[in-house]
């Protein structure tokens, strides 16, 4: 899944992806030591998913407090002409 597709994408939905995709690289990890599967190479690109995702989700998180910080923050002209 490419990082625009995950930006695009709802709260909800990416903890669904993520909670869905850890789920899946325990049950990759349990059949890699049962000797079940054989491309080791989805462990590896369900933890850079799993990255990605939080990733996209900090960022929301962050732009967020910073929206509801510059809304409640007094301009500097504000500031200047009360003294």
């Amino acid at each position: 899944m490419k990082a625009k597709e995950l930006t695009e994408k709802d709260n909800k939905s990416l903890l669904k992806l993520l909670a869905d995709t850890q789920t899946k690289l325990l049950k990759d990890r349990f059949a890699i030591a049962g000797k079940e599967l054989n491309k080791v190479t989805e462990i590896a690109s369900s933890r850079k998913l799993i990255a990605q995702i939080k990733t996209v989700m900090r960022e929301k998180e962050i732009f967020e407090a910073e929206k509801l910080t510059t809304a409640t923050k007094p301009k500097a002209a504000d500031v200047q002409g009360e003294k």
